[in-house]
């Protein structure tokens, strides 16, 4: 029954009277200086802190994972650029036949 008790209970029984002091006099301190605060509003949002989350620590097979997966990523896009290159490469025989009619309409008109 203890046990079941000292469980229950929380581990602190709140803030130590310190601390609560600090807090009223910080809190006093900001009362004063809101009117500062409302004239640069636009500077204070931009000099805020982002909060940086602790990543957790991964598993072996989930590391593993990750870098096949990133692998198999570069490789496709490897694979596309490849692709997307040999088609511009096949192409030029078009774009050359349309400059080439071009180039003769335009000697055309010349004459």
């Amino acid at each position: 029954n203890e046990a079941v008790e000292y469980k229950a209970k929380p581990i602190s029984e709140g803030m130590s009277a310190f601390t609560r002091e600090c807090i009223v006099e910080s809190d006093e301190e900001e009362d004063s200086s809101d009117e500062e605060e409302e004239d640069n509003t636009n500077m204070d949002s931009a000099t805020e802190t982002k909060i940086i989350k602790r990543k957790e620590k991964l598993t072996r097979a989930q590391r593993n994972k990750q870098k096949r997966v990133k692998a198999e990523q570069t490789l496709l896009k490897e694979r596309r650029q490849r692709k997307q290159f040999l088609h511009q490469a096949n192409e030029v025989h078009l774009h050359n036949k349309v400059v080439k009619r071009a180039e003769k309409e335009h000697r055309e008109r010349q004459l």
